[in-house]
């Protein structure tokens, strides 16, 4: 170990110094030898006496007693621990004298020994000073009559003298520094609160960071301690009690809403009845205002202060500026945070108009932000005007991380710093609607929808699923950090959806995340979970993706086109299982559909579920949340379903069947089918085909090919003919409803109980819903035309 310094009283003690640091240039450490403490001593030196000069500047050396008390003082430092009380031998090393093998000292040769031993190493010994060094070391053994160090009391000696750990500050440590350093007003925010204090008014505009909420707070202090009336106005209700206990109480100062000043001067039956509907919020709030102003019932104040003015609408801004006309004003803006919702705000250029100054005042100095986040903000969004950041860069400080399942890796991060010795009351948790709630274990944990949180700042902020918000929204919410921000993206989500703005786009751009998200997708679609958990038993038809799922009891279609969800008519209508089914690009979501006993009057009534764990069932499952708790309570489908007396599994002959239908479905032209084929395939499945057929035969677009399902059998069958007309006869063609319907009736197998009038009265309701829709054109009753499709306009 080179030049190894420790602090402790020994070295005064034993070499009668001030000082208590002492320094070892080397100390070598071996298991068998022991520790030597070695002094170098550089330049030529001479002896004289019990000194050593040194040749060119003539200063003394007393390199003996500080080798001794190097050595000494090390000893008893580590002899504070029993393991490590050692006796520790010393040598002097002069790399430039050449002291010709004469004894240099007498201190430094023992001449009782044969042969004598020297404990100095100078020129002449250096090609060999590994030798001489195994050799001092050797002698010190035997005079000290030390025994074997041993590797285990050697590396607990190293361990002490240079131990090893992670000096990285702790989150908790750099919360309170960023605190104390980076979060009190600089010279430039200081020099505004003057002009405030001065009665001008004006406007002030920033980044987040630049420090605009502590300029306004600290201006009202000012003004208040001058005797002013100061009235502080904001948007929202957690910044205005922010800024109430950052000033301090005070009968002079009013701080609020724009809102709570409106409703405060309301008439009392408007405050009685608590009308805050969105209509008074956006316009009866002023004009209850200047209602009240009218009959003088407005306090006067000589100061306002407003802050996030660009969430106010411009004539709420016009009529304070026109009522607090000749006092002193500051508005305090940040045109980067307006979200999308927010319509007819006030501009830049407005509010200084109103205001009165003739251009604002940029605030320039990011100081309250972290550099990362800084930096993250600046790729997304240029700036008007220079920037300046004297916060060093810590890449640690943004975290952007694609996770899977939203809600644990929420409670993973909070753990990972409630670990770093975070606090909770220094955390936020924000995600784009307010459903996050807090545990009852986390009482001082604060979660907020984003937009409650706007002009407000923590030490650490989490963003929950920041894939649902815009640019604007992630602007504000990464900027609400001053030490960590941590934001956590749906890595299935972002792979379904891609990405939705230039946040996300550089998140998915980071190596690996765009992988992440794609494989994250492919693991979520509901087919691969299904695939991956059992091994269904697919039919192989031509027309229809459709199995066997032993596990659940049921059939499951894959739904591909229209005339899968007329095979899954056809299966409720025929068979006594349930039937669950999923498109190709669903994700987690199923849908179950229950046989029925009658085509002319029941619907499978496809409910909606996720596929699931249960614990009960042991396996992936579908199921719905419970709409009458309010937990997260989900139900199972497999668990509910009605045990009856019905087989265990579709045999083969029903197998055979439905295979010999799905040949019929499957062929090229279905005029090619003879009668015989035709009375055999069902209603449904007829339906479904011709469909098809329409859509391949196509001579102009497609129309109406989105909206067919739902309702009663029949009524589905009826509206897949209806369309499948309307997108093959020409322009123009009639279609009569009681001679098709009968046409159809006698040429396809109907179902058991459906009489012809049921029939002919789906048949014309859903020649009405084509005529509504502006796809038909009624020529007389119960006579339609082909309209002109998707360029015809749907009829009131």
């Amino acid at each position: 170990m080179h030049s190894l310094p420790w602090l402790s009283a020994a070295v005064r003690e034993v070499a009668g110094v001030k000082a208590v640091t002492g320094e070892i240039d080397f100390l070598i450490v071996h298991p068998e030898l022991g520790v030597l403490a070695v002094e170098v001593k550089g330049g030529a030196h001479k002896v004289q006496g019990l000194a050593f000069v040194h040749v060119t500047s003539g200063n003394v050396s007393r390199a003996v007693e500080q080798a001794r008390a190097s050595a000494h003082g090390l000893a008893r430092w580590l002899g504070v621990k029993p393991g490590l009380r050692l006796k520790i031998g010393y040598a002097l090393i002069f790399p430039d004298s050449d002291f010709n093998g004469q004894i240099a000292s007498v201190a430094l040769t023992d001449v009782t020994v044969d042969p004598p031993e020297s404990i100095v190493i100078d020129r002449s010994g250096l090609p060999v000073i590994g030798q001489r060094i195994v050799e001092i070391m050797t002698y010190w053994k035997a005079a000290l009559a030390n025994s074997a160090l041993g590797d285990q009391r050697r590396n607990a000696l190293i361990n002490t003298i240079c131990p090893s750990f992670d000096g990285t500050p702790a989150w908790a440590s750099r919360v309170v520094w960023d605190e104390q350093v980076w979060l009190r007003l600089t010279a430039e925010q200081s020099a505004i609160v003057d002009d405030a204090v001065m009665g001008n008014r004006r406007v002030i505009t920033g980044w987040p960071g630049t420090g605009k909420t502590l300029i306004l707070i600290e201006s009202a202090r000012r003004l208040l301690q001058d005797g002013k009336r100061v009235l502080v106005l904001t948007y929202n209700t957690l910044l205005a009690r922010y800024i109430r206990k950052q000033i301090g109480d005070d009968k002079r100062l009013k701080v609020g809403t724009w809102h709570s000043l409106c409703a405060s001067t309301a008439s009392r039956t408007r405050r009685d009845d608590g009308e805050m509907d969105r209509e008074w919020l956006e316009v009866g709030c002023l004009e209850d205002i200047r209602g009240a102003a009218s009959r003088s019932s407005v306090q006067q104040f000589d100061a306002v202060l407003i802050d996030e003015a660009q969430t106010f609408r411009a004539e709420w801004l016009e009529w304070l500026c026109g009522w607090h006309s000749q006092g002193q004003m500051l508005a305090f803006c940040d045109e980067t945070q307006v979200f999308s919702f927010e319509q007819d705000r006030v501009s830049l250029s407005r509010l200084c108009e109103q205001v009165g100054g003739a251009r604002p005042f940029a605030l320039t100095t990011v100081i309250r932000s972290p550099k990362a986040v800084y930096q993250r903000l600046r790729s997304v969004k240029e700036s008007d005007y220079q920037l300046h950041m004297p916060r060093d860069l810590e890449a640690d400080t943004l975290m952007e991380e694609l996770v899977d399942g939203m809600h644990d890796a929420l409670s993973r991060t909070l753990a990972i710093l409630a670990r770093s010795g975070i606090r909770d009351s220094d955390i936020v948790v924000l995600d784009k609607f307010g459903h996050l709630a807090k545990s009852d274990e986390r009482q001082d944990l604060h979660c907020y929808a984003l937009s409650r949180y706007r002009g407000m700042e923590s030490p650490v902020v989490v963003i929950c699923n920041a894939q649902e918000m815009d640019d604007a929204e992630l602007f504000c919410a990464y900027s609400r950090a001053t030490t960590l921000c941590i934001a956590l993206y749906d890595a299935e989500i972002l792979g379904v959806r891609g990405a939705g703005c230039r946040f996300q786009a550089t998140v998915i751009s980071e190596p690996g995340n765009g992988e992440r998200a794609s494989n994250a997708r492919l693991k979520a679609q509901t087919g691969e979970i299904v695939r991956a958990n059992f091994l269904p038993k697919w039919f192989d038809l031509h027309s229809v993706e459709v199995g066997w799922l032993r596990e659940w009891g049921a059939w499951i279609v894959v739904v591909q086109n229209e005339l899968s969800l007329y095979w899954i008519d056809y299966l409720s209508s025929h068979y006594p299982w349930p039937i669950y089914y999923w498109h190709e690009s669903s994700l987690r979501e199923i849908q179950g559909a229950s046989p029925v006993s009658s085509a002319g009057e029941d619907s499978p009534a496809g409910a909606h579920y996720q596929v699931r764990h249960c614990g009960n069932c042991s396996m992936i499952t579908p199921q719905r949340r419970n709409p009458l708790s309010g937990d997260d309570l989900w139900k199972c489908s497999i668990c509910e379903w009605d045990e009856i007396a019905v087989p265990e599994s579709p045999d083969d002959w029903m197998v055979e069947e439905i295979r010999g239908l799905d040949d019929l479905v499957a062929v090229e032209n279905p005029k090619l089918l003879g009668e015989s084929e035709r009375k055999s395939l069902p209603l449904s499945l007829a339906a479904g085909a011709a469909l098809l057929f329409a859509e391949r035969d196509l001579t102009r677009d497609l129309v109406g090919y989105d909206q067919m399902y739902g309702g009663r059998i029949s009524y589905h069958a009826a509206l897949g003919f209806v369309y499948s007309l309307i997108n093959l006869l020409p322009i123009g063609g009639k279609l009569t409803v009681a001679g098709m319907a009968r046409e159809l009736y006698g040429r396809y197998l109907v179902p058991d109980g459906l009489t012809f009038e049921t029939w002919k009265r789906d048949f014309a309701q859903a020649c009405g819903v084509a005529y509504k829709r502006g796809h038909l054109e009624k020529i007389a009753k119960g006579v339609y035309a082909i309209g002109r499709g998707h360029e015809s306009t749907p009829r009131a």
